[in-house]
């Protein structure tokens, strides 16, 4: 759920919460306890669309019906909720989604095109995926080892758990290494 105080109402026009807020959904109201009981109950009553910012006036806000209001509470998003990938296909789907919504413009987008590309969120240094696994994927050469038996040099590419992956990557849109799940 989320919350509301009385710090989310906003009351002066010129405030700078407003920039971009024309065209969101807000609850609108003239007494404070009431706008603030909306938002936290979700009231569609008093929520609307905001349509313009009277610079003048003593209600400012209007909303779709033209009404203006002194007050407004800009509605939240729901915060999205993931945890890691439990198998090889839920990774390939959902790095396939963040790849289709992509312009290609970004130096970001190229790296793209170019095989399945992390971004690790430590460094903001990116990491191709080389192999996947049904415990996690390789990355790179970061956990590459090479071990001497006998004559033989082997080298070993140990898998990043999924658990690790959701940890320490993101996608090169920025969205978590993990599924979104419903609460």
């Amino acid at each position: 759920m989320i919350e509301y105080t009385y710090a989310d109402i906003i009351m002066d026009p010129e405030d700078p919460r407003l920039e971009g807020a024309i065209g969101k959904e807000c609850y609108f109201s003239d007494y404070p306890k009431k706008l603030l009981d909306s938002a936290r109950n979700n009231s569609s009553g008093y929520l609307d669309c905001l349509t313009n910012i009277a610079k003048e006036g003593v209600c400012p806000f209007v909303d779709k019906k033209g009404y203006g209001r002194c007050l407004i509470i800009i509605k939240k998003e729901e915060s999205k909720k993931y945890v890691p990938f439990e198998s090889i296909k839920e990774f390939v789907d959902s790095y396939t989604e963040s790849r289709e919504e992509a312009e290609f413009g970004s130096f970001e987008d190229k790296l793209y095109r170019c095989g399945m590309w992390l971004e690790e969120k430590a460094t903001g240094s990116y990491y191709i995926v080389t192999e996947l696994f049904g415990d996690g994927v390789v990355i790179g050469d970061r956990k590459m080892e090479t071990t001497k038996e006998g004559k033989e040099y082997i080298t070993i590419n140990k898998a990043t758990s999924w658990e690790e992956l959701f940890r320490d990557y993101c996608f090169l849109d920025g969205a978590p290494c993990g599924k979104e799940v419903e609460e």
